[in-house]
């Protein structure tokens, strides 16, 4: 992979986390909504598609390449993270290694069958 120019990173991304709590009357972990944890500029590469037929649906699932410049909160994201761009959701699976020298990274991404 060669490095992005800066005019690459033309889409304006939203980091989110997942916020579940934990019940106060039952202990059990309760899905709450995810929260913005930053905005960041990236590049939304589509790579390969696929439809899979999940619990009687046919879902469309994407993978996809998404590249941002490299910082101590990009450093930290990991599969519990997603990215949100209008209204599409991207999953991360997991961060590419590459090498570039910390200038950007790299995220190998899932859209299309997410939960929220």
């Amino acid at each position: 992979m060669s490095e992005p120019r800066i005019g690459d990173l033309e889409h304006r991304l939203i980091i989110e986390e997942p916020s579940d709590l934990q019940d106060s009357a039952s202990g059990e972990i309760v899905k709450a909504p995810w929260l913005p944890v930053a905005t960041v500029w990236a590049s939304i590469k589509p790579s390969r598609g696929r439809e899979a037929l999940i619990s009687g649906q046919v879902l469309a699932e994407l993978d996809t390449e998404i590249v941002v410049k490299w910082s101590p909160l990009t450093d930290r994201l990991s599969a519990k993270n997603r990215f949100r761009h209008k209204s599409d959701v991207y999953n991360i699976v997991s961060v590419v290694p590459t090498k570039l020298d910390r200038s950007y990274v790299v995220f190998a991404c899932k859209s299309g069958a997410n939960d929220g």
